[in-house]
């Protein structure tokens, strides 16, 4: 019995420390990731240089999956969601679809057709970014239509709130989204050689802040005059913001950081030169998830 009884007690403390082990484990390194948009081979970026590795790609009916848009990884269900560019070119009919991707196998599964449910809902012209809410739904910026552009929130089933909050917004829309505060940072319509960035409340579309980015520092040519949306943002653990800048005058995808707190948009690297190679994703992904 006194034998039993001190396997047990061994067996208790063995489980224990494991438990404790597990528990110091760091925390997986995050990534920061974009993806080609007619490839749809994803890469991982360096935060110095923008120097980019091949990572992998997503398959669906075992075709790759291309013209990504929005991109974000779910920890709770362990999923990557992603949403489609609407139009492969504006002459075919509006794509716009919403995925659920697993990590482990990098296979897609459409979540929603975007073929407006029978008339429940207008079809819309484009799921920009989005990201997780603070009840494990995913909250999305856009252009939805008959309801213009603002924000709607969908379930992780792909199932699509009928309610717009709509705001006065354009265009890029890259996203960052506080989920505790329930606000999010979007950038709007900029002005020549501008980043214009919008502080909104989620539940009412309030803009409670503005602030126009002017300080752009280290581009390799003069961007003073050029349009210059921002698509996406993804925020790393150190609070600093880096983005994807699409220059519509040259056709050039940039990556970007920007500092919120001193007001300047410093250039890394430019990740595309034509519109044939585009880069319309960003987001930051635990590196045990690539």
């Amino acid at each position: 019995m006194k034998k039993i009884l001190l396997l047990s007690i061994f067996a208790v403390g063995l489980l224990l420390t494991i438990e404790s082990c597990k528990d110091d484990d760091p925390a997986p390194q995050e990534i920061l990731i974009t993806s080609h948009r007619k490839t749809g081979k994803f890469y991982k970026l360096d935060l110095t240089t923008g120097a980019k590795t091949e990572a992998f790609d997503i398959k669906l009916s075992g075709n790759t999956l291309n013209e990504l848009r929005g991109f974000v990884y779910h920890p709770k269900k362990d999923l990557f969601y992603a949403s489609a560019s609407s139009y492969v070119d504006q002459d075919n009919p509006r794509n716009g679809f919403l995925y659920s991707i697993v990590p482990s196998t990098k296979v897609a599964t459409v979540i929603n057709s975007n073929n407006g449910k029978g008339g429940a809902y207008a079809i819309w012209d484009a799921v920009v970014n989005w990201a997780v809410a603070s009840d494990d739904s995913l909250v999305s910026v856009g252009d939805f239509n008959g309801d213009g552009s603002g924000i709607v929130k969908f379930g992780t089933d792909g199932g699509r709130s009928k309610k717009t909050t709509e705001v006065d917004f354009c265009c890029g829309l890259g996203l960052i989204y506080d989920a505790t505060a329930k606000t999010m940072l979007v950038t709007n319509d900029p002005n020549d050689g501008t980043v214009e960035i919008l502080t909104i409340t989620q539940a009412t579309g309030a803009i409670s802040n503005t602030l126009v980015i002017d300080n752009l520092i280290d581009f390799p040519k003069d961007v003073s005059t050029d349009w210059l949306p921002v698509k996406a943002m993804a925020k790393a653990k150190d609070g600093m913001i880096y983005a994807l800048m699409f220059n519509s005058d040259e056709a050039d995808t940039y990556l970007i950081k920007i500092d919120i707190a001193n007001k300047k948009a410093t250039y890394i690297a430019t990740l595309g030169t034509d519109n044939a190679n585009q880069y319309n994703l960003l987001a930051f992904v635990p590196e045990n998830k690539l």
